[in-house]
């Protein structure tokens, strides 16, 4: 299982542009559907834990799935399997810019790759909001609201918009 855990985050790892939220997509068709390691609700509890723990989200699920299925060396391997990549193209990636002259046609390169982690990020989005069993009006007006909010004050700290949303919340269960 130890190896198993390290191949399938590996994958992951090599997969991972754009960050956690934006991996978490294929870190649930690897673990949940792939691999059937976990199941769909163990897997909304492990992105719960990953938001709760400090450090990139990707590390924090590996580590988490790794934990729960094989301990300690199981957490150990899931860790290194989705952080050795980055690690290498990382090097990869720095050696290839020291010989290279005009840096815009990378660039050009963000720009079509970001189009796709924002398609990821909206399904994940998407797949939890209809997994999730609290799913009420209420919930959809908050999440409008905090929506619409955050789109017009960009700057504002995510920190006031969860406040905002429990506090919001908790008025309108009131009236």
């Amino acid at each position: 299982m130890i190896i198993k855990l390290f191949l399938i985050f590996l994958k992951i790892g090599f997969f991972a542009y754009g960050g956690g939220w934006g991996v978490l997509s294929i870190i649930r068709d690897e673990i949940v559907r792939v691999h059937g390691v976990l199941s769909m609700p163990d897997f909304l509890n492990m992105i719960s834990v990953a938001q709760l723990t400090p450090g990139p989200i990707a590390v924090n699920v590996a580590t988490y799935t790794g934990f729960k299925l094989a301990g300690f060396w199981g957490a150990l391997s899931s860790t290194i399997g989705v952080i050795l990549p980055g690690i290498l193209l990382s090097i990869i990636v720095y050696t290839f810019l020291l010989f290279i002259e005009k840096k815009h046609s990378l660039d050009k390169l963000y720009r079509s790759l970001r189009v796709g982690v924002i398609v990821l990020v909206t399904y994940t989005t998407y797949l939890i909001f209809t997994s999730s069993a609290i799913i009420d009006y209420l919930s959809m007006i908050v999440f409008v609201s905090l929506l619409i909010i955050y789109f017009i004050y960009r700057k504002l700290n995510p920190l006031y918009i969860v406040l905002f949303g429990g506090v919001f919340y908790l008025i309108l269960k009131v009236i």
